[in-house]
């Protein structure tokens, strides 16, 4: 088994398939939808330092994309007060 680190993912569901070869052109697909479609017109961008994973699970097969929400990296964010 394996920790996952924490963090937003983007989730993408395959549909069950009838043998492993459509499995894969599932997946493939998916694959293809999250990173070329999915990602760019959304508000978020891969989050590079973790990496994506594919589960199985009967016919529960999922890929997981880490994300973070696109923008400044510190766009939200506020310096603390400085202490006098």
């Amino acid at each position: 088994s394996h920790r996952v680190p924490g963090g937003q993912f983007a989730v993408f569901r395959a549909p069950p398939s009838k043998n492993n070869t459509v499995l894969c052109d599932n997946m493939r697909a998916l694959w293809w939808y999250a990173f070329h479609q999915w990602l760019p017109e959304s508000e978020y961008d891969p989050d590079e330092s973790r990496i994506p994973f594919e589960f199985y699970l009967n016919d529960d097969n999922r890929l997981f994309v880490p994300v973070k929400r696109r923008g400044p990296p510190n766009e939200g964010l506020e310096d603390a007060p400085e202490e006098n």
